[in-house]
């Protein structure tokens, strides 16, 4: 399990060498206020919605074979011993991941990246599909998981 640990930290490695922890987080608020905007992406071509959410979904990818090698570590405290989902997410790089796969799995994360392309590059309305996503709890999320993605790229 370590070796595959090690593969995906350099994986992550070389992700954030090519791709700046910050100027990704600014382009997904961007996707995500084109979704919640019920309006077509206008910060870039349709082809940075794809190429953006591809990348997105790397990370998700990353994280949960990292999460795989995770299954001792306690889910239920931080070092503080809270045990809310908002100081899980922040306290250990390892818990943020074990906090982001615990509030969606891996499938359902797949489902909601896709979702949010769907309607990033359309004019219409998720509500008409009864599928509206809460845009700030999804960008604290994603921002939390690329945060401990990028502290495990810098651990090894």
């Amino acid at each position: 399990m370590e070796t595959q640990t090690n593969g995906t930290a350099e994986q992550l490695s070389d992700f954030f060498k090519a791709h700046d922890l910050e100027v990704f987080r600014n382009k997904l608020l961007y996707l995500l206020e084109a979704y919640s905007a019920e309006d077509y992406y206008r910060k870039g071509e349709p082809a940075d919605v794809i190429y953006l959410t591809d990348l997105l979904l790397e990370v998700i990818t990353a994280a949960h074979s990292i999460s795989l090698t995770l299954q001792g570590v306690s889910r239920d405290l931080t070092p503080d011993g809270s045990t809310t989902p908002y100081t899980r997410l922040t306290s250990t790089p390892e818990i943020a991941i074990i906090t982001f796969f615990d509030y969606r799995t891996i499938e359902e994360w797949r489902e909601t990246v896709d979702h949010i392309m769907f309607f990033a590059l359309s004019a219409g309305s998720p509500e008409e599909l009864s599928s509206r996503e809460d845009t700030l709890l999804l960008y604290h999320y994603f921002s939390k998981l690329l945060e401990a993605c990028y502290a495990i790229s810098r651990k090894n």
